[in-house]
């Protein structure tokens, strides 16, 4: 039997509790062994140039899941040739792991703006969508031939941005939305201070 296992990307700046309680939900489900929880170096949607440095997002992520052993923190990304498109790495990933199943993990927000995504046609021939799915979402909103190809999981969300994080850092003050030990990483690196 294959090794099922979940992608979850992003930018993660910063990771936060939001984060961690999706991945929590997607193994909940049962669908997965593992979660390997990748940060991307340079998302190829995202434009402003103050994203933190790969290395200060990946050691956050780091500390953020050391104590979960489903959960594999992965630079695979950083080692793939720019810009970082996730049909990219589908495929990278599994030229270099035939023996394992991946499944795109995504929340509700991403799903939405799925059909916006580079190749996305090639993107759902390569692979299952997970969702972590909130109470009362309207399917809908999702374009018909993504939705053929997602698995919606039981999850009870937090309303949490990474801006909003980051916005209260600059001001000086704490955020409830992150564990202390990368609360502690983030201060002694001076990340996100005016």
């Amino acid at each position: 039997m294959k090794n099922r296992i979940g992608i979850f990307g992003g930018t993660f700046d910063p990771v936060h509790n939001g984060h961690l309680f999706v991945t929590q939900s997607l193994l909940k489900s049962n669908l997965l062994d593992q979660i390997w929880v990748m940060p991307s170096p340079d998302p190829p949607h995202k434009t402003e140039n103050n994203l933190s440095d790969f290395s200060h997002r990946y050691k956050m992520i780091e500390l953020m899941f050391s104590d979960s052993s489903r959960i594999v923190v992965s630079d695979y990304e950083s080692t793939l040739p720019r810009p970082s498109y996730t049909l990219n790495t589908l495929k990278a990933l599994y030229q270099k792991h035939p023996d394992s199943e991946f499944y795109l993990c995504l929340g509700e927000d991403s799903i939405v703006h799925f059909h916006k995504w580079y190749r996305y046609k090639e993107i759902l021939s390569e692979i299952v969508i997970l969702v972590a799915e909130r109470p009362g979402f309207d399917k809908h909103l999702v374009q018909p031939d993504v939705l053929e190809k997602v698995i919606f999981v039981e999850h009870n969300p937090v309303s949490i941005s990474s801006t909003d994080i980051r916005d209260e850092l600059a001001a000086g003050k704490n955020s409830i939305h992150i564990p202390q030990i990368v609360a502690d990483y983030i201060h002694k690196n001076e990340l996100y201070s005016k």
